[in-house]
């Protein structure tokens, strides 16, 4: 059985995981979101579609290199990121922007509730310093709700942290 101290270095790696992880799908989200945009912008001035498609194709390959900081677990993303390939590829398919589209506002729900729940996170651990154990459960339930908003494929790389959490107050 790990102790108290033990536990409380893996969750803090964990954490520091967890916000660079954030960090990946900010930047991530920040390049796909750009190149749709350049694909709506080629769609609405067909006289520079061709400079938009460039700037689109530019950015969706940075998007690609952001990927790779991302766990294998983010199937979310994977799937964005097909689908804006898909729009590149078949040059302005209603139907495919629309997926696309989707997609990342999904992908976006999943920053922003992976950023919530670090913010929490970060507010339980204040609890257990101060060994208030009101306040961690309080935070470690809100939390938890934030948990339950994330996708599948979130909810994945994130209940490793939820587990030492719990562990954590256990321990107080």
């Amino acid at each position: 059985m790990a102790t108290f101290e033990e536990t409380k270095a893996a969750f803090d790696k964990a954490m520091k995981d967890n916000n660079d992880r954030y960090l990946a799908w900010n930047g991530l989200g920040y390049f796909l979101s750009l190149t749709l945009s350049e694909i709506e912008s080629a769609q609405e001035h067909p006289e520079k579609r061709t400079e938009w498609m460039e700037k689109a194709r530019l950015d969706f390959e940075s998007a690609q290199k952001e990927r790779k900081n991302l766990p294998a677990e983010a199937q979310t993303v994977n799937q964005a990121m097909q689908s804006v390939a898909t729009v590149l590829r078949q040059e302005f398919s209603a139907a495919a922007f629309e997926t696309a589209s989707k997609d990342l506002m999904a992908m976006n729900h999943d920053k922003d509730k992976l950023g919530e729940l670090e913010h929490d996170l970060v507010g339980f651990e204040q609890g257990l310093a101060r060994k208030d154990k009101a306040l961690a459960e309080g935070l470690l339930a809100l939390a938890k709700v934030q948990f339950n908003l994330l996708s599948e494929s979130a909810r994945t790389l994130a209940t490793p942290l939820l587990g030492l959490a719990e562990r954590l107050l256990a321990a107080i």
